[in-house]
């Protein structure tokens, strides 16, 4: 069986060693140009928020804006240190190999000469066959004859019968060298395919994991929701507000809204309304955040907009309850929004069927 151009057929048919040494290099540079992307990327946001900081803009959207954006570098960053991280595991892996493959091309040149000998032996033990045949007749023939057989006639014959017994003894070392070979590839095939686990584990602690972003309005949007409602950080240490954090975000409000007495402004109410709208744009984000919800998140938010449009002043919320349900109609065109929300009208029955199919919420 052929591998990198080679055949290893007497080595048991498969490379001790496979892989290709310029593809490593090509992903390698791919890599690195990815790295270096991210330094670049890194400066032009840095740069960007530097002008959008000294500009005349100002207010919660600037704010909102300038804080989403803030976490951008750093992420970016962290990126570009993750790939560079990931051209070493496939430079190191790149060195091994060339390594590996030496080994093999050692043994495969042994082999190839091994078996040129062997074949060499076995072309020549018929001749020496047919060379013995004659010394023992003519070592018969002699004794026959009235003068008897001589001492030359039966040093020939030893000397066929020991040429003999040279080539079939050179014809076993050589299958027990191939052997010896054999068994010499397949554990350089066992030492090939640990390091190859050992890289591919090192590779998957290395490759960045895509980040889970929401796409930058809606990120900016929630981070302005975020900033307007007192006691509560959806965004965290990292400052960045992903799909499951939207969603602690809106149990959070619909929570507050619950309670008579909640210090909810209307501009965070305003705020929280725009961030639905915003995500209601984005299907496949939509789809993100009811993922993240879950059945009982979605249930639960769908309760308390029923709660707050039968039991409180419906006018009061009805804007919000229309972005909300906006936010999930969106979210049932994606195929991991319309999986949970399906999952939740199975687990909560007709009154979550309802709500969902509903234009204008819960108010009626």
């Amino acid at each position: 069986m052929a591998g990198r151009g080679k055949d290893f057929t007497l080595l048991g048919g498969t490379d001790p060693a496979p892989g290709d040494i310029e593809v490593l290099e090509y992903m390698r540079t791919g890599v690195d140009d990815l790295a270096m992307s991210s330094t670049d990327v890194t400066a032009d946001v840095d740069g960007l928020g530097l002008a959008v900081g000294t500009s005349e803009w100002s207010g919660d959207s600037a704010d909102g804006f300038l804080r989403t954006l803030a976490t951008t570098p750093p992420m970016v960053a962290a990126q570009g240190e993750a790939w560079t991280a990931v051209s070493g595991v496939i430079a190191g892996w790149a060195t091994t190999l060339e390594g590996l493959q030496a080994r093999a091309d050692v043994l495969l040149a042994l082999a190839e000469a091994n078996e040129e000998r062997r074949l060499q032996l076995v072309q020549a033990r018929p001749a020496a066959v047919q060379a013995l045949e004659r010394a023992r007749q003519a070592l018969r023939d002699a004794r026959e004859d009235e003068d008897g057989a001589s001492d030359a006639d039966r040093r020939a014959v030893e000397r066929a019968a020991e040429r003999l017994a040279e080539i079939d003894a050179g014809i076993a070392e050589c299958e027990a060298q191939a052997a010896r070979l054999r068994g010499e590839a397949a554990a350089l095939l066992e030492e090939h395919e640990a390091a190859a686990v050992v890289v591919a584990e090192q590779l998957r602690a290395a490759i960045p994991p895509a980040p889970n972003l929401l796409p930058f309005g809606v990120a900016v949007a929630a981070a302005v929701a975020d900033d307007l409602i007192p006691g509560f950080d959806a965004a965290g240490q990292d400052g960045i507000i992903d799909p499951t954090e939207f969603g602690d975000l809106l149990l959070h409000v619909q929570g507050e809204l619950l309670d008579p007495d909640h210090d909810l402004t209307d501009a965070a109410l305003r705020a929280t309304e725009r961030m639905c709208e915003a995500l209601a744009r984005h299907e496949a984000a939509a789809g993100a955040v009811v993922e993240a919800l879950g059945n009982d998140g979605v249930a639960a938010s769908l309760t308390a907009l029923q709660y707050l449009g039968q039991y409180q002043d419906a006018a009061d919320h009805g804007d919000l309850a229309d972005a909300i349900l906006s936010m999930i109609g969106a979210a049932s065109h994606s195929a991991a929004g319309s999986q949970t929300l399906v999952a939740t009208v199975e687990d909560n029955g007709p009154f979550t069927a309802v709500l969902l199919a509903t234009d204008r919420g819960p108010r009626h």
